[in-house]
C-alpha cells in the first residue's frame, strides 16, 4: 500500500514537472473543434485561471504499424472540464479522439488515448485540447511515426543454401545464421563429437548478405554469397588438441614372466594426426554449405620389431600361445603334467630338438609313473626332461582341465600334431618359453 502511494505521488510530481515545462508552449488563442466552446464568462462569478496542458516524456508509447498510445497531463485548477487529442494539421485535415471528462481536481491529471487505425510508416502530428470555464487551451504540437511495413527479400533468393525469398530481413538473417551455426561433426573409429563454428573461430557476415539481397545484388538465380571468415589460429589450436588426443608413439611388443603370470606388452602402431590436412579440411567445411562428418586424419606407422618369438604355456587354461613381438601368432589348447608331476612354472628356452624321438621312462617297471617307450615325430626340449611334443590323444582331450584327465603328461607339454609340426618347423632353438599359471 505504501509503495502504491509513493508511486502515485512520484507520478503526480513528474506530470506536474511536464506540465510546467510545456505550459509555456500552450496556446489559449487557438480554437479547436475537438472540445466544445466554453460558455460566456459570468462577470459576477470569481475569475478562473486557464488550464495548464503538458506532456510526459515520451508523449507517445506502444507505437506499432497502425497505432500508438498518446499521453498528456492537464491541470484544470480545481474546476471540471473536457479534453481530447487533435490529430493532423490543416494540410491533411484534422481529426479528434473521443472526448474525455476532467474532474474538478487540483493538480495534474493524466490523459490517455489509444489510436488503432493509422497507416504504417506515417508521421502523425497531435496535440492535447482542454476546455474549462476559463476557456480553451491547446497544447504544443507532438509527433510520432508508426512502424513501417518491413521490406521482404525477392522471391527465389537463396543464402548459404537456405531459401529466404519473401522473408523479412530479420527472419532471413535468423534462418541463415541458424544454418551456419550448425556444429561440425568429427569421427574417430566409431566415436562422434561436435564443435560449433563459434568454438572454431568462424563468423558469417549474414547481415551483409541480406543488405546485398535488398540492394538487388546476386546472380540470375538470386543466389547471394555469404562471406565466412575463419580464425586460422583458433582452428590450429583445435587441431593441436586433436593431435594431443590421438597421436601416439610406436611401441614394440614383448613377453616377460612376473612371478607366476605372463606380462604381455602388445605392439603399438604409431599414430600422427595429419595437422595440415585437418586444418584445411576444417576451414573448408566451415565455409561450405554442406557439413559432412570429418574423420580425424592420421598417419599410421607400424613399429619396427625384431621379430622376436615367445612361447607361453598357461597351466590354468591349458593353452600354448606363440607371440611375435608381443602379437599373437598362434594359439592352441594343450595338455600338461598331472598334479603329481606338474609342468614346472619358470622361464626357459628351446634348448634343442629331435625328429623323430622316442621317450624312455625314467621310472622302472612297477612304478606308478612307468610308461612304455613312446615314439613322437617332433620333440623340442626346454627343461629337466620336459619337452614340447606331438601327441595322438583325441582332439577333445586338450584344453582346460586336461591335466587332471587320463591323458595328462609326466611334465611335458602335449601339443596337437598339426600345430606341433608348425612349431617345430618355424620356431628356432633358443626361443624363450615361459610356463605360468595365467
Amino acid at each position: 500500500m505504501l509503495a502504491t502511494r509513493i508511486a502515485t505521488t512520484l507520478f503526480a510530481v513528474l506530470l506536474a514537472s511536464a506540465v510546467l515545462g510545456a505550459a509555456v508552449q500552450a496556446d489559449t488563442g487557438v480554437v479547436s473543434s475537438c472540445t466544445p466552446a466554453p460558455p460566456p464568462v459570468d462577470p459576477s462569478l470569481p475569475s478562473v485561471a486557464p488550464a495548464v496542458a503538458g506532456y510526459p516524456t515520451p508523449s507517445s508509447t506502444a507505437i506499432s504499424k497502425t497505432g500508438a498510445t498518446l499521453l498528456a497531463s492537464v491541470d484544470t485548477g480545481g474546476v471540471a472540464g473536457q479534453v481530447a487529442f487533435e490529430l493532423g494539421d490543416a494540410s491533411v485535415g484534422l481529426r479528434c479522439t473521443a472526448l474525455q471528462p476532467l474532474a474538478a481536481a487540483v493538480g495534474p491529471q493524466a490523459v490517455i488515448a489509444k489510436l488503432r487505425s493509422e497507416k504504417p510508416g506515417t508521421t502523425v502530428r497531435f496535440r492535447v485540447v482542454v476546455t474549462t470555464a476559463a476557456g480553451q487551451v491547446v497544447g504544443a504540437d507532438q509527433t510520432f511515426t508508426t512502424v513501417a511495413t518491413a521490406a521482404r527479400l525477392a522471391p527465389g533468393t537463396t543464402m548459404f543454401g537456405v531459401r529466404v525469398g519473401f522473408l523479412t530481413p530479420a527472419a532471413a538473417q535468423a534462418r541463415v545464421q541458424a544454418r551456419f551455426a550448425r556444429p561440425l561433426v568429427f569421427t574417430w573409429r566409431g566415436k562422434r563429437w561436435k564443435a560449433t563454428p563459434k568454438q572454431l573461430g568462424a563468423q558469417a557476415d549474414v547481415s551483409g548478405a541480406v543488405a546485398r539481397a535488398l540492394a538487388g545484388e546476386g546472380d540470375a538465380e538470386r543466389t547471394i554469397p555469404v562471406v565466412v571468415t575463419v580464425d586460422s589460429a583458433r582452428v590450429a589450436h583445435y587441431v593441436a588438441y586433436l593431435d594431443g588426443m590421438f597421436s601416439r608413439p610406436a611401441r614394440s611388443g614383448s613377453v616377460t614372466r612376473v612371478g607366476r603370470r605372463a606380462e604381455v606388452v602388445t605392439p603399438q602402431t604409431a599414430l600422427a594426426v595429419q595437422v595440415k590436412r585437418m586444418q584445411s579440411t576444417i576451414e573448408r567445411t566451415l565455409r561450405s554449405v554442406r557439413r559432412p562428418p570429418i574423420e580425424v586424419l592420421v598417419t599410421a606407422t607400424r613399429p619396427v620389431g625384431t621379430g622376436q618369438l615367445f612361447i607361453v604355456v598357461r597351466l590354468g587354461e591349458q593353452s600354448l600361445t606363440l607371440y611375435r613381438d608381443g602379437a599373437v601368432s598362434l594359439r592352441t589348447p594343450v595338455t600338461t603334467g598331472r598334479p603329481v608331476l606338474p609342468t614346472p612354472v619358470g622361464s626357459y628356452d628351446i634348448a634343442w630338438r629331435r625328429s623323430p624321438y622316442t621317450f624312455i621312462s625314467p621310472w622302472p617297471k612297477g612304478s606308478p609313473y612307468y610308461y612304455d617307450p613312446a615314439h613322437v615325430r617332433w620333440a623340442m626340449y626346454f627343461f629337466d626332461n620336459d619337452f614340447l611334443h606331438d601327441s595322438y590323444e583325441p582332439a577333445g582331450a586338450y584344453g582346460k582341465g586336461s591335466n587332471f584327465g587320463p591323458y595328462a603328461s609326466h611334465g611335458c607339454v602335449h601339443v596337437p600334431a598339426d600345430v606341433m609340426q608348425v612349431l617345430y618347423t618355424t620356431v628356432p632353438d633358443h626361443t624363450p618359453l615361459i610356463v605360468v599359471d595365467a
